[in-house]
């Protein structure tokens, strides 16, 4: 179930009595979390909206908790909304009482509860839906629309930055779409340039490095016009050095089979070039490049004037 279809199903059965498990990572996604439940009240013009749970805090207190959700007031059911924290020893005994009362609730309520994917082994079978905590820049227009950022939406696409294919955190997608809301649109560049600061420094540079193993060149200049004076030039050194290498040996495991190894090898590459784009790269072009960073890093050191500019643009020569 991609993204998309996984929010419409949570949406879709909102107020359906019993216990729903969400598997997302609560630390990037409270504030996706947020907003959709603000959604979910104004779809339902305030119906079933929603009440934060708290879970007991010791055994004294679960008596309570479990009892108030075990009942309703003159028929009238709730939903529930709560967060799964991470466990301490402190906590084990109540904690397990909670799952076990979870995972086989019926109702009358509806009870939602994030948690982690580590987390949640001991729910058993019960009802869930995995949401992932990362999203595309190419499904953020269906994400504003779904949320009810319809302005944003606009200005997102005509921004480009929807046709980004790195990812980003849910939590940095819904800044991001709540300043798109109101941002002028008199100058598109400027907007753009406005929006791209508010997202992780990692997806610019993750699509620079995306673009310049494809051999997307056009694209390419353009995005480093605009990435390359936020960075002195020892961290572009730094950075190529870091790709290249990584990249050789990606490319070094993956032909001798040892996928395990290249994986290893991969962090910080580009989803993209770990999937597919290893295969259009020779090991003597990428061991070429990575000389030709160590040559402009001594150089530099020698007090030449080379710029990284010249540096970038002999890749592509």
């Amino acid at each position: 179930m991609n993204q998309s279809s996984a929010l419409q199903s949570i949406a879709a059965s909102w107020a359906t009595p019993g216990f729903s498990l969400i598997v997302c990572d609560p630390e990037q996604s409270s504030l996706f979390w947020y907003q959709f439940r603000l959604r979910q009240g104004s779809s339902t013009n305030g119906a079933a909206t929603h009440k934060i749970m708290n879970l007991p805090a010791n055994a004294g207190d679960f008596a309570q908790w479990s009892g108030e959700l075990s009942q309703s007031f003159l028929g009238n059911s709730q939903v529930y909304w709560g967060v799964l924290p991470a466990p301490t020893t402190k906590t084990q005994k109540v904690r397990q009482l909670v799952i076990t009362f979870l995972k086989n609730y019926t109702g009358p309520h509806a009870i939602w509860l994030v948690a982690h994917e580590d987390q949640v082994s001991d729910f058993g079978t019960c009802r869930r839906t995995v949401v992932a905590s990362q999203m595309s820049m190419q499904e953020i227009g269906a994400c504003a629309r779904f949320l009810g950022f319809e302005r944003s939406a606009k200005v997102v696409a005509a921004c480009s930055l929807s046709g980004a294919k790195a990812t980003v955190p849910l939590d940095a997608a819904v800044s991001l779409l709540w300043h798109a809301e109101y941002v002028p649109m008199r100058s598109p560049q400027e907007t753009t340039d406005f929006l791209e600061r508010l997202l992780p420094e990692e997806l610019s540079l993750t699509q620079l490095a995306d673009l310049f193993f494809k051999k997307e060149w056009p694209q390419f200049l353009d995005v480093w016009q605009v990435r390359a004076p936020a960075y002195g030039d020892m961290f572009w050194v730094s950075f190529w050095a870091e790709q290249l290498w990584r990249a050789y040996w990606v490319c070094w495991y993956m032909k001798r089979g040892q996928q395990t190894r290249a994986r290893s090898m991969g962090y910080r590459l580009p989803a993209s070039f770990m999937q597919s784009g290893w295969q259009q790269c020779d090991l003597a072009t990428l061991r070429a490049q990575y000389e030709r960073v160590a040559f402009f890093d001594t150089s530099l050191k020698q007090g030449s004037f080379l710029s990284t500019h010249e540096l970038v643009t002999g890749f592509i020569a």
